[in-house]
């Protein structure tokens, strides 16, 4: 009997065990199907949950990388809005100086159209100033390369940049490269322009010992050829690179020092230049050059200052590259340094000149015929020798102002504000170094405001105008050039410096900052008006170009985006592949394990009772 009692416990053993697989079982059933998941725990499925689990962490690092994309998409967005003001306010302004390039229109009428330019440009560069994106500036220089993460290292990056386009460059004259020309003799002037018609700026400088010009060919970058001597037979006091004769080449104008001439050589467009013409200029030494239509002729006229002279000289052009006679107009003690410009606004050029040995600033008015009314003259002290002279408008009001250096070594120069009726206020001074021989008024600084710069034998000085008549002192240097010169010889929109010393010509090239302002443009005569049409296009030009830019980057950055969702819709799948239940599967599983499990109590309750009923067979 025992025996059967030992049958029959082993049966509800196993009945039990059986039942507990079967609620084991069901219990993974319900889990999967309440969680959706067949991997709930380690123990499921070990390297299923790894694999999983690494899909979905790239899974959630691509829907990051959407975000930041998108936040990427933003900034440029923000960027994309400001330039189109920007472009809308330049081509306001495109307008104004178109308008003004309208010879009807007098000093006045330009003055209130130069207010609304300036209004512009102020707004476009505050504008520029302030546009930013989570506190990073979009539009200034500083931006630089930005990196989006659009996945995982530096390979799931993309980076980009704003402003390449957009921005400017202008001079650095303390950050540079030079070039040591050497033609021999003594070349203490120099003349710039396109000689071979290849767009590059060439350069010509005159020998005021030996008889020679040479010209030094650039190669688009600044760096010049080795100088090809032409020789003139004189000694050269001063050179102008002009289109005299109409034919869209540049041709040489040469005063002689010591055998009072003016010569000119026609260009030939390749660089070379034909046979001299010399128009004789008797009873003094030739010094300074400028050309201008002081006859009102339309063609080119050369008014020349005179050494040791008490006129300066005047040639007349018949517009086809000759001149007629040289006749004299009176003028202080050695007008040797001269300048040409309309000081009193009635439409004709006048002059002025530096009279070394009277130290004054001679002013001749102009009378539209190629005469001029008896000078009139500012004293600049005792012993000063006056030498370089030059006009411009630095306050901008419409009316030419004068700025001369002196060559007595006293360590100043002088700016004159005009009144606009051939008078001039009293004199502002600007310390140099010494010894000026060289007086320029130019733009350095890029920021359309005229600046002042001062050369000669104890170095050089310049001053950055701030477009009221005030200058700031931008950089002193010492050297002995015989002159200086500032012009963009390498062609990236910088200016860029010229040493002569005599044997030996120094072209200095600014390695370029770059700003994103805008310069300020002047509108206040016809001619200025036009070279700001240009500038102003040019702006306009950049802001198409860098608007180019940023649109191609937003696609670029759509298409990660679109590659990021993709590729993260796919991993979700991948890992729901693995980890996500078959709903049916599971479902016939859960049903059969019901079943089980209800089997299994029905058989432990039936084991159960045979024991019961075999003990109870024992007891009769």
């Amino acid at each position: 009997m025992s025996s059967i009692t030992l049958n029959l416990n082993i049966t509800s053993l196993n009945v039990q065990r059986r039942l507990r697989e079967s609620t084991s079982a069901l219990y993974l059933n319900y889990s999967r199907l309440s969680s959706g998941l067949r991997i709930n725990r380690a123990s499921d499925d070990a390297a299923g949950l790894a694999i999983a689990t690494s899909l979905n962490v790239d899974a959630r690092v691509f829907n990051q990388g959407v975000r930041n994309v998108n936040d990427a998409i933003g900034l440029l967005n923000v960027a994309e809005g400001a330039l189109k003001e920007l472009n809308s306010l330049s081509i306001r302004q495109l307008e104004l100086a178109s308008q003004s390039a309208n010879g009807v229109l007098g000093v006045e009428q330009r003055r209130a159209l130069q207010q609304e330019s300036d209004q512009l440009t102020e707004e476009f560069n505050r504008i520029v100033s302030t546009v930013e994106f989570n506190g990073r500036k979009l539009l200034d220089a500083s931006f630089g390369e930005l990196r989006v993460q659009a996945g995982y290292g530096e390979s799931g990056s993309v980076a980009f940049s704003l402003n390449d386009q957009f921005q400017r460059n202008i001079a650095n004259l303390t950050n540079t490269t030079d070039q040591i020309l050497s033609p021999g003799g003594n070349n203490g002037v120099t003349a710039y322009g396109d000689f071979d018609n290849d767009g590059d700026t060439d350069l010509v400088s005159g020998d005021s010992s030996g008889g020679q010009v040479f010209v030094f060919t650039n190669d688009g970058s600044g760096n010049f050829s080795n100088g090809v001597s032409i020789g003139v037979g004189s000694n050269i006091s001063d050179i102008q690179a002009v289109d005299i004769n109409g034919d869209s080449k540049l041709d040489l104008v040469l005063g002689d020092g010591s055998d009072r001439t003016i010569s000119v050589m026609l260009g030939n467009g390749d660089g070379t230049f034909g046979p001299r013409d010399v128009y004789q200029a008797p009873g003094a030494n030739v010094f300074r050059l400028e050309l201008g239509d002081v006859d009102g002729d339309g063609a080119l006229d050369v008014v020349f200052g005179r050494e040791n002279a008490t006129s300066f000289g005047v040639l007349l052009g018949e517009g086809d590259g000759s001149f007629g006679s040289v006749t004299y107009q009176e003028a202080g003690g050695g007008p040797q340094g001269i300048a040409l410009g309309d000081v009193n606004n009635d439409g004709h050029l006048d002059a002025i000149t530096s009279n070394i040995i009277d130290d004054t600033i001679g002013i001749s008015l102009g009378n539209g015929d190629g005469t001029f009314a008896n000078q009139t003259s500012l004293s600049t002290g005792g012993g000063s020798l006056p030498l370089g002279v030059a006009l411009a408008d630095f306050d901008r009001d419409g009316n030419l102002d004068i700025v001369n250096s002196f060559f007595s070594g006293l360590g100043r120069g002088e700016v004159r504000l005009g009144n606009g009726d051939g008078t001039f206020g009293t004199a502002l001074t600007l310390n140099t170094l010494g010894n000026d021989i060289t007086t320029l008024a130019t733009d350095v600084t890029g920021d359309g405001y005229l600046d002042v710069a001062f050369g000669g034998g104890n170095g050089l000085t310049v001053y950055a105008g701030n477009g009221d008549g005030t200058f700031s002192l931008i950089t002193s240097s010492a050297g002995t050039a015989v002159s200086s010169e500032i012009v963009d010889l390498s062609g990236d929109g910088a200016a860029d410096l010229v040493n002569a010393f005599g044997g030996a010509i120094v072209v200095t090239i600014s390695e370029p900052d770059q700003t994103s302002n805008a310069a300020f443009v002047n509108l206040l005569s016809q001619g200025d008006a036009r070279v700001a049409v240009d500038a102003i296009k040019e702006t306009i030009e950049r802001i198409n170009l860098e608007l180019g830019s940023i649109g191609a980057t937003q696609s670029r950055l759509a298409t990660t985006a679109n590659v990021l969702r993709v590729s993260r819709e796919n991993l979700l799948a991948a890992a729901s592949q693995i980890e996500d239940i078959d709903v049916a599967s599971e479902s016939a599983r859960l049903v059969r394990g019901q079943i089980l499990q209800q089997a299994g109590a029905a058989l432990l309750a039936q084991a159960n009772s045979s024991a019961e009923i075999a003990r109870g067979l024992l007891d009769f």
